[in-house]
């Protein structure tokens, strides 16, 4: 059987271990510096206490490029938002299966994106890549929310909306990393034709 590429446990151990560095970094941190000074052969000891709450917080933040957030990131609407994007016919299209299942359309659905990304083959299929980089594009430019459209699936529209926000929440350190390698895998391509046609 194939090894798998990306695992949801992946994801979610990545998170928790993140959490529980940083937390025993500002543990750390916390605890008293004591340094000794030899000033003519007698034990002088200068402490240094650092319980600026502020101060750590802020390194917790500069180390998990993390900040307090209020509300929860709504990445697609069906109201007007700052772009659209038509669902018909790309891979966020539910099919046939998910469509079948009115009771569980969610979960299913939600589990159709996941197999994008989360699967036993050896290579992830590059047509379903690029529409998650595309879309993943958008959203580092600060176009969001996006409109989602669809000609097809209009009475399923709400539902899909909401499964589609919580994917890109729970995935979006997984898709902005392949987001990442592709357009550093873009760019080293880029130099190569320039340096090429010199």
């Amino acid at each position: 059987m194939a090894k798998t590429l990306y695992t949801k446990q992946d994801n979610v151990e990545l998170n928790e271990h993140l959490s529980t560095l940083n937390d025993k970094i500002v543990t750390e941190s916390k605890i008293s510096v004591t340094e000794k000074e030899h000033l003519d052969d007698s034990n002088n000891t200068s402490t240094i206490n650092l319980n600026n709450n502020e101060l750590f917080n802020d390194i917790k933040d500069i180390f998990t490029n993390q900040k307090p957030q209020s509300k929860v990131k709504i990445f697609f609407t069906q109201k007007k938002g700052a772009i659209s994007f038509n669902i018909d016919n790309t891979i966020f299209t539910p099919n046939p299966m998910v469509c079948l299942n009115s009771k569980r359309f969610e979960d299913k659905y939600l589990q159709q994106l996941e197999s994008y990304i989360f699967n036993n083959e050896d290579e992830l299929n590059p047509d379903n890549l690029i529409t998650l980089i595309y879309i993943t594009d958008i959203i580092q430019k600060g176009l969001t929310p996006i409109t989602i459209v669809t000609g097809k699936y209009r009475y399923l529209l709400p539902k899909i909306i909401s499964v589609l926000n919580k994917y890109f929440r729970e995935n979006y350190s997984v898709l902005f990393s392949i987001y990442t390698m592709f357009n550093g895998t873009t760019i080293i391509q880029k130099q190569k034709e320039e340096n090429a046609a010199q």
